[in-house]
């Protein structure tokens, strides 16, 4: 698939609770013109991990790591350029787990994120699919996600939009058919459950 010019790429390698494998994209906008370069890649790379684990990357307690089970574990973000340039890409090492210390959901279960741009239709909103949440994060009368951890975890992805935007990226939104992207304006957390998605991108 052919990149629109500008976009780049970053793939989160985690290792799940049962030692299985699973990986989430995200996809990162320059914001100047010009293709990604391995610069754009490095700088997108540290901003995703510091967005992983420093809670004032954009607010107070908005570290995802901190939200997340500490049997997940956050291997590496791989961030490229498949733009018309030449392709380029820099791995950002992590290799650590998450913080939240309870018994985790099933793999298959996730957390389902909302991005939303000023575009509309299908085009111009994604999901994201969140692996890592603990049985503590459920409100068990009715199988939702507790009201407190919807709210933290929209802070966090909200705390992600402003910070790439503060660095001269923007969080994005792929569109497949059209090889066009949408910048994200909000992320908002679900509280319904959802299976693991797969998906090419």
């Amino acid at each position: 698939m052919a990149y629109p010019q500008n976009l780049a790429k970053a793939v989160f390698n985690w290792t799940l609770p049962n030692g299985a494998l699973g990986q989430n994209v995200l996809h990162v906008s320059k914001q100047a013109a010009g293709d990604i370069d391995a610069t754009d890649c490095g700088d997108i790379g540290g901003l995703l991990k510091d967005w992983w684990d420093t809670d004032d990357f954009s607010g107070t307690n908005t570290a995802l790591q901190g939200w997340l089970s500490e049997f997940l574990t956050l291997v590496t973000i791989v961030v490229s350029d498949a733009g018309p340039g030449p392709a380029v890409q820099v791995v950002t090492n992590v290799a650590a787990a998450g913080l939240a210390a309870s018994s985790p959901l099933p793999n298959e279960t996730a957390m389902v994120v909302s991005l939303l741009t000023n575009t509309a239709g299908r085009r111009g909103r994604g999901r994201v699919f969140v692996p890592g949440q603990n049985a503590s994060d459920m409100d068990t009368d009715d199988g939702t996600f507790e009201n407190t951890y919807v709210a933290g975890m929209t802070t966090t992805w909200q705390a992600l939009v402003a910070g790439l935007d503060t660095a001269g990226f923007n969080l994005a939104v792929n569109s497949v058919a059209g090889s066009t992207f949408h910048n994200v304006q909000s992320a908002v957390a679900r509280d319904t459950p959802h299976h693991q998605r797969r998906r090419n991108s």
